[in-house]
């Protein structure tokens, strides 16, 4: 049904792939319903400019109850992902990570972790980056099983959305509690 609206409202592709990171640093094609006009990656060279809203109302729908993540059911069942787990990072977010921060992909990365159930996509990346390492210090079967309860929660009250917070606003890497630094300074979307 999600195709089918996504086709008629929005146009094609239907799917939208992009290149994040799992465990150990590999690379893997993460698998996602399109929520951007068509060809919005293009736009600004891949950040979005201020002010400019790249996501129509169906894709803020899919967004706002995490809709467009159902895919990713796919990347679990290959084996890229689990169910819970740090969020995958985008290549160019990793290549910036601190010592520190790259324990991160110690774990299998997940469809919803730690750092969503506490923060959704309200704070910067440094403290997403560091609830995700509490969790890989404490993952255990009843950590995941809270957090995928709290995960319904947050997305049935549509708790934690941020559609016009513009990328600089949450990219602080080089600010993470080790005292790391990172290696590159680019702005991406995530």
């Amino acid at each position: 049904m999600i195709a089918v609206a996504i086709v008629l409202r929005m146009g094609r592709p239907i799917l939208f792939r992009q290149q994040r990171i799992g465990q150990s640093g590999k690379v893997f094609w993460i698998i996602k319903f399109r929520t951007l006009i068509p060809n919005a990656e293009e736009i600004g060279g891949g950040n979005i400019p201020a002010g400019l809203n790249l996501v129509p109302p169906l894709g803020e729908k899919l967004r706002l109850y995490s809709l467009d993540e159902l895919p990713q059911l796919v990347n679990i069942v290959r084996g890229d992902m689990s169910f819970v787990g740090p969020r995958p990072a985008l290549p160019e977010h990793y290549a910036r990570y601190s010592p520190h921060q790259v324990q991160r992909v110690l774990v299998p990365q997940g469809l919803t972790g730690l750092a969503q159930v506490v923060y959704r996509a309200e704070a910067p990346w440094s403290l997403r980056i560091e609830k995700d390492l509490e969790y890989v210090r404490n993952v255990s079967p009843l950590l995941d099983l809270r957090i995928l309860i709290a995960t319904a929660f947050k997305v049935l009250r549509a708790e934690g959305v941020v559609e016009s917070l513009a990328p600089e606003a949450n990219d602080d890497f080089g600010t993470d509690d080790s005292g790391g630094t990172d290696r590159a300074s680019t702005h991406q979307t995530g």
